[in-house]
């Protein structure tokens, strides 16, 4: 297992990150929760050839699960891929057929939606072959993803059970990448580790996955190859503070609902049922991510 070396004071990690919009500030490392506490890893935009497999590799080096969210475009070619997913335990989702497709916000009719999502369901299956697209059956419920986050549930088909899941921690692993003067050319690994595990509060209030505890969904792209190098970190990290992983659906989500809202802080969730409906109230996108990682999807 690879060993990451950090400074550690107390129960608090102070590292400073190599990227433009952080010079001026360090992020915290905030204690763990208290007891037992499940965080989930998502991969959207794969598979892909090169990235896909060496994740998968990581991940079974530290015996965690995720959960892939696909893009219908990419299967072809990469069906191996699946069948591995499936083989080592790991949960897969519709991310509709590409990227620059369509979404929520593009205007497009729920019928048009529908049937990207069941492109991309048609080749999943046909990736997985009979045996192991019985097992993909298996999975409680439908998981979907769209591109760019959701503002409310999927229209799934009449009959389906399905989730549709936003993220509450982004890795920033595939967002533009504008570094400053003085930043690197590319995106360096610990920028995405921080993402992830380190807690900003100047000048914006950032929460990292131990603010957020139980039931925390971190966003990672398996496209994006430096998340190849930042990946071990940020495992490395959540296994010293004693995370387990697990996969969606998470336990009491249910089937119809949009269960995180995008940029909710963790004391939302206590005070707010994130309903299906447009009336529901949310928190305003982007208020609480003081460095920016809320692209992706």
């Amino acid at each position: 297992m690879r060993i990451v070396t950090i400074l550690v004071i107390g129960l608090l990690v102070v590292i400073p990150l190599h990227h433009s919009r952080a010079q001026e500030n360090s992020g915290v490392h905030v204690p763990p929760p208290d007891g037992p506490y499940t965080v989930y890893l998502t991969f959207d935009d794969g598979p892909s050839s090169s990235v896909t497999p060496a994740i998968l590799d990581i991940l079974a080096e530290y015996d965690a699960k995720a959960t892939f969210f696909l893009h219908g475009h990419r299967i072809a070619g990469n069906e191996a891929i699946l069948q591995r997913m499936i083989r080592e335990g790991h949960a897969i989702g519709n991310h509709l057929w590409q990227q620059d497709g369509l979404t929520n916000a593009s205007g497009a009719t729920d019928a048009d939606l529908q049937t990207a999502w069941q492109q991309t369901e048609d080749a999943i299956i046909a990736a997985l072959g009979p045996e192991l697209a019985e097992t993909y059956a298996q999975q409680p419920v439908y998981l979907i993803r769209q591109p760019g986050g959701s503002a409310h549930p999927f229209p799934v088909p009449a009959g389906i059970d399905a989730l549709t899941y936003n993220w509450h921690v982004s890795s920033g692993d595939s967002a533009p990448w504008n570094p400053g003067p003085d930043g690197p050319p590319e995106r360096p690994w610990n920028y995405v580790y921080g993402n992830v595990v380190l807690s900003w509060f100047e000048p914006r209030r950032y929460y990292s996955v131990y603010d957020y505890g139980d039931g925390a969904i971190i966003l990672m792209h398996d496209v994006a190859p430096v998340l190849v190098q930042a990946l071990p970190y940020i495992l490395e990290d959540l296994v010293e503070n004693h995370a387990t992983f697990g996969v969606l659906p998470r336990p009491g989500d249910d089937p119809g609902t949009m269960p995180v809202v995008i940029s909710a802080p963790p004391d939302w969730y206590t005070v707010h049922d994130p309903a299906p409906d447009a009336d529901s109230p949310r928190p305003a996108v982007g208020k609480y991510h003081g460095r920016g990682p809320s692209f992706g999807g």
